[in-house]
């Protein structure tokens, strides 16, 4: 049952107050600065370890189950759905393909672009659609091993957004709707699971194929749309408590870290076990709604977490080219990393996002 009344709180406030803005953008530090430590060999294995056990990839496809399917439920006219999905993803999108592009040929070898112009221009064309997760062969010698290979997660986010209709047509005609989505997870979690104990057995393109495809992931995607559907009755664990959930979570990272027992405990991936898995779930409710005001008067509705996710990787390939490593390019990266998704949100993502018809949350 969708979410009805939340006592003397209109629902819809729940989903104007909230700190998703400030998780996301939480989540995206966490893959830029896993990357920039490793990648620039930053002599703190320690806290590269530590970070790694709160994987910013699994949070972003729960807090998009939540939100998403929260979007589709309040308005499900599928031509407005679609328009604020693709003004969602798409601009801030092209804008990281214009420096990527221009970055690439500044620093690469040109000779090789140019003998292998055809390829770069169909490359160009996937990246500015639906297929990011293409990483041509004459590119992996640039940077860390591509121009931007973080974005394998853009084909599968889009994918959860086509499923989303087809979910809920599906759910019309169900009558435990709540089975469905925990089907779904479990079987997603088990495909992981199968994926991985039995890689040495895949071919090697098989097994890349699965992971970068939506079927592993999508079980943390039905993982946030079951949190939004249940937000009645879960809300009066989780508000106010965010310490406690953390402390659960801190607790289910070290048996995942000192006790592993996959699938039910794995930590320091995307591929989480399940029980770590669903206690990041419950903190990320908790830290959403423990002081909900507190992303508002942070961020100022300002949302760069998109535009660090995007760009961390060209401007890290950018300082590996220039064989640069160590601190003197880990803060340099991070705060370019910073300046231009802030650039990308007031130019690009901003008035692209005021152009939606309709939506949950008004920048």
């Amino acid at each position: 049952m969708p979410v009805a009344d939340l006592g003397c709180t209109s629902q819809m406030d729940y989903f104007r107050s909230n700190n998703f803005d400030l998780i996301r953008l939480v989540a995206a530090a966490q893959v830029m600065l896993f990357h920039a430590i490793f990648y620039f060999d930053v002599p703190v294995p320690t806290l590269n370890t530590i970070i790694s056990y709160a994987p910013g990839v699994p949070a972003f496809f729960f807090v998009s189950g939540f939100l998403i399917s929260a979007s589709w439920e309040r308005n499900s006219d599928l031509r407005t759905f679609a328009v604020n999905r693709i003004l969602r993803i798409f601009p801030g999108l092209w804008a990281v393909l214009g420096f990527s592009l221009i970055t690439l040929f500044a620093f690469y070898d040109r000779s090789l672009l140019a003998a292998n112009w055809t390829t770069l221009v169909l490359w160009s064309i996937g990246q500015a659609t639906i297929l990011q997760d293409w990483i041509p062969d004459f590119t992996r010698g640039y940077g860390v091993g591509g121009v931007n290979g973080s974005l394998w997660t853009i084909p599968v986010e889009l994918s959860f957004y086509v499923a989303v209709p087809l979910l809920y047509w599906l759910f019309t005609r169900v009558r435990r709707v709540d089975a469905v989505l925990i089907a779904a997870l479990v079987a997603s979690f088990g495909l992981q699971y199968w994926t991985y104990t039995y890689r040495a057995e895949l071919p090697e393109l098989a097994f890349k194929l699965i992971l970068k495809s939506p079927l592993p992931w999508f079980g943390m995607f039905c993982a946030g749309i079951l949190g939004q559907r249940h937000l009645r009755t879960i809300m009066g664990a989780v508000q106010g408590r965010f310490m406690l959930f953390l402390g659960a979570y801190v607790v289910a990272a070290s048996l995942a870290h000192y006790f592993p027992v996959y699938p039910l405990l794995q930590g320091n991936a995307n591929s989480m076990g399940v029980i770590n898995y669903l206690a990041m779930c419950g903190l990320i409710l908790s830290a959403a709604y423990t002081a909900p005001s507190l992303a508002e008067r942070v961020l100022k509705r300002n949302d760069i977490s998109y535009g660090v996710y995007i760009f961390h990787i060209p401007v890290i390939n950018v300082f590996v080219e220039k064989g640069m490593s160590g601190w003197g390019a880990f803060f340099p990266a991070v705060l370019i990393t910073i300046f231009l998704a802030g650039l990308s949100w007031t130019y690009v993502e901003r008035p692209s996002l005021g152009l939606r018809r309709w939506a949950l949350y008004r920048r």
